[in-house]
């Protein structure tokens, strides 16, 4: 039988993959940087996983109930994430830079938040920390954190690149949270 916590574990085993594949179809500016960066998040990855199991959270342990819903919002969140990047298409490239062919998308995700897979990657984990406790909140500080800061210099970017459709974005979504934020 899987657990909440397998399940978590292959979820972002399949996601990181997916992201090592698709990085390696992105502009060929970005595919060095992305691939680079990516090697390093699964060399992390496989880390954490390998420090997590030797690791007891006694009493950081949320109930089945709970890690449950963790697993269920820690896929939506990867689920948003992939479904952002597949959306973005070939606009995409790695956080905090230009591209020089880029478009201005704002639909299918990007209708909802203007940083659909900052989302995504921030929601999973949140999952992940109900599923398997107190050590997701070391990554989720770290790359949560990493996130904001991402976000604020396309922001910038953003700004410069497309001066006339991106405040008018801006004004009609949210950063991150639909409705909210």
């Amino acid at each position: 039988m899987l657990t909440s916590s397998t399940i978590v574990d292959y979820v972002w085993f399949v996601f990181v993959l997916y992201w090592l594949i698709v990085a390696r179809r992105a502009q060929e500016t970005a595919q060095k940087r992305s691939q680079n960066l990516l090697v390093v998040v699964v060399a992390l990855v496989f880390v954490f996983l390998a420090v997590r199991s030797k690791i007891s959270f006694g009493m950081f342990a949320f109930s089945p109930v709970v890690q449950n819903i963790g697993a269920i919002i820690c896929i939506l969140g990867l689920a948003f994430a992939v479904w952002a990047r597949i959306y973005i298409g070939r606009s995409w490239g790695m956080p905090m830079t230009v591209q020089s062919e880029a478009e201005l998308v704002t639909s299918g995700p990007y209708a909802f938040v203007r940083h659909p897979i900052y989302t995504g990657l921030i929601t999973a984990m949140i999952g992940s920390l109900l599923v398997e406790g107190f050590l997701w909140v070391i990554v989720l500080v770290v790359v949560g954190g990493y996130c904001i800061y991402s976000f604020k210099v396309e922001e910038r970017l953003m700004l410069k690149q497309f001066p006339d459709k991106y405040p008018q974005y801006m004004k009609r979504t949210k950063s991150f949270i639909p409705f909210l934020y």
